[in-house]
């Protein structure tokens, strides 16, 4: 049985919905939400001992929500596109070195950040692939010419074409690790049908 409950995007207070989620009894939760009311969430999750495995997708799939929800986000997993900051990977490794040359002190950044590093490094090798005769046009063909690029770590093999503008089509999964309060990845960059 598949149910739908929607939670407020800025809601602190998700007793409605957690009383809801348990009258419903799901094998499982499946959020499409942002940092504060899946934190938010997974609190009154607890304080009401409902105990199923809670997936959100990527906003809320960050290193912040663990942090706010605590221990309540010992059945947290999240789906994410993008690498998180911590991650060991080559690509991650190099935004992190980067960000410490040109913005160094500010620490951590979650996958919004990733995202926009993600985007210049789609525009720079889409800009190189254009040539020299650099315009709007040239640089769509550009684009559309990155084909098996491996970002390291930055997200999945990405590739466009000038009937596919959608550049991620892989995600991992990542579960929580309570005791440092971060997310770790529990499957390898996948597509959705391979998940």
């Amino acid at each position: 049985k598949l149910s739908e409950i929607i939670i407020p995007i800025s809601g602190i207070d998700m007793t409605s919905e957690v009383l809801r989620l348990k009258k419903e009894d799901p094998d499982y939760v499946i959020m499409n939400a942002y940092i504060g009311n899946s934190s938010a969430i997974l609190r009154t999750a607890k304080k009401f001992n409902f105990r199923k495995p809670f997936f959100v997708t990527q906003y809320g799939a960050v290193k912040t929500t663990v942090e706010l929800a605590k221990d309540s986000a010992e059945n947290f997993f999240g789906l994410n596109c993008f690498g998180l900051y911590n991650d060991k990977t080559p690509g991650m490794t190099s935004l992190r070195k980067a960000k410490q040359k040109f913005d160094p002190g500010s620490g951590y950044q979650d996958t919004n950040f990733t995202q926009g590093w993600f985007v210049g490094i789609v525009m720079s090798k889409g800009m190189k692939n254009a040539g020299k005769n650099l315009n709007g046009e040239t640089l769509v063909k550009g684009v559309n010419k990155i084909n098996n690029f491996n970002t390291k770590g930055i997200c999945g093999i990405i590739n466009f074409n000038s009937n596919d503008h959608k550049a991620i089509d892989y995600s991992r999964i990542f579960k929580t690790d309570i005791k440092n309060k971060v997310l770790i990845p529990i499957t390898d960059w996948r597509k959705p049908n391979d998940i």
